[in-house]
Formats: C-alpha cells, structure tokens, sequence
C-alpha cells in the first residue's frame, strides 16, 4: 500500500500543482483582465465625465431659454393688458363719432330738405312775379297800344346754361 499511498500522494501533488497554477494564472489573467478592464472603465468614465458636463451645459441653457421666455410671456401679457386697454379707449371713441355722425348725417339731409323747400319757393315767386310782369306788360301795352316787351330772364336756371346765353348775345 505504500505504493498506492504513494502514488496517491503523487497524484495530490500534481493536483495541488495544478490548482497553484491554476490559481496563479487565474490571479494573472484576472490581473490582466482587471488592468484592462480598468483602462476601459478610466475611458468609460472620461466619456461620461464629457457627457454629463455636455448635459449640464444643455440643461443650464435650456433653463436660461426658460426664464427668458417666461419674461417674454409676462412682457407680452402686460402688452396685451395695454392694447385691450387701447381698443376699449378708441372702441368708446369711435361709437362717440359714429353718434356725432349718425347726428350730422339727419340735421344735413334735414338742410336738404329745407334747401330744396326753400329753393321751390324761390323758383315759384320768380314764376309768379315773371307771371306778373307779364300780365302788367300786357295790361299796360293793351292800354297804351304799344308792344309788348320781351319777358325777364329766367334767373331760375343754371349758371352754365346762363354762361352760354351771355356768350351768344
């Protein structure tokens, strides 16, 4: 049995060999594998060092853009407040002239009216008077046995029309 015992013993050996390099060249490749792993990770963190900077400069703009949008809504706000105010303002104005001129717009058509009565009146004397004249012109020249005269002239009609009667006598 010593043999057996030795050769068992022979084959703990190797096997306690075995492990020790295993263990060894595990605890190396390990090393390797974490020296490795550590530049990876040293990369990893540099990329998101950038990264987080990238979103910290991002988000401070973007809060910056907040607050001067939120500025530019007040602003705009109050610019509206203004402009109601101003419609209001010119709204009440304007219905003010538009009374004014609804107003106006019935005492001239009332002068209208007046104007033509008073013109038909005028144009109605001057027949009758012309009418007149022409009776008394006849009175008198069947009186006297004269001629008659010729009648006045119609003051009752245009400027334009009177323009062109003086330029042909």
């Amino acid at each position: 049995m010593s043999e057996e015992t030795g050769k068992e013993e022979e084959e703990a050996k190797r096997q306690q060999e075995m492990e020790k390099m295993m263990r060894d060249g595990m605890n190396d490749a390990l090393k390797r594998l974490t020296k490795r792993g550590r530049m990876e990770l040293a990369c990893l963190m540099d990329a998101s060092k950038g990264s987080i900077s990238g979103l910290d400069s991002m988000i401070a703009n973007l809060r910056a853009m907040r607050h001067r949008c939120g500025n530019q809504i007040e602003s705009d706000q109050k610019e509206i407040v203004e402009i109601d105010k101003n419609i209001a303002r010119l709204s009440a104005s304007q219905k003010k002239c538009a009374t004014r001129k609804r107003e106006n717009e019935k005492e001239r058509d009332l002068m209208q009216h007046s104007l033509k009565h008073a013109v038909g009146t005028v144009i109605e004397s001057v027949h009758d008077v012309k009418r007149s004249i022409m009776k008394t012109n006849s009175n008198i020249a069947r009186l006297t046995r004269t001629q008659v005269p010729k009648g006045l002239p119609d003051y009752t009609q245009t400027w334009s029309h009177r323009a062109k009667l003086k330029d042909t006598t």
